[in-house]
């Protein structure tokens, strides 16, 4: 389950950014991406609730690391 803030996203400007990965996600059928079961929302949070695959989003390893170097970066695009 993916959690988000309502507040951080509307601080942030992310509002069309949420509203096209649950689209994307609703509608993506491929052995490789996570597809999204559902979406609720709280007074203060969205959630998406996906299937539970260990590992994390690529966004968060690139977010810490900055830059991929070319090695995981070819392992991640094959």
């Amino acid at each position: 389950m993916k959690s988000i803030r309502k507040d951080y996203v509307l601080d942030n400007n992310s509002l069309e950014s949420l509203q096209i990965e649950k689209l994307i996600l609703l509608q993506v059928n491929h052995p490789f991406i996570i597809s999204l079961e559902m979406v609720f929302t709280k007074a203060a949070r969205i959630y998406f609730v996906m299937q539970f695959i260990q590992g994390g989003e690529i966004f968060t390893h690139l977010s810490k690391k900055k830059r991929f170097s070319e090695s995981l970066t070819r392992f991640y695009v094959a």
